[in-house]
């Protein structure tokens, strides 16, 4: 995640000064990148957070998570 932000930092930057256009839309396209990497981090956080919530109807264990070591790898005990 920090690589993609210097590089696209960077590529940002040196597209601006070099008057690439290129260059600066790959840095904005590594932007989206950034963003679904944050919104990935934000859905591992919160299910984490709210696994063990009674009042969750289902199971809140994200399995497209489950490279966290934190979360288990199969979904036990929810109400399906």
């Amino acid at each position: 995640m920090l690589i993609t932000l210097i590089t696209m930092i960077g590529e940002i930057f040196f597209g601006y000064k070099t008057h690439s256009m290129s260059l600066l839309a790959d840095g904005f396209h590594m932007g989206t990148h950034e963003v679904a990497f944050i919104i990935t981090a934000i859905v591992c956080y919160l299910s984490i957070k709210y696994q063990n919530n009674e009042k969750n109807r289902y199971c809140t264990r994200v399995r497209i998570c489950a490279w966290v070591d934190k979360l288990p790898k199969k979904c036990d005990g929810c109400r399906h």
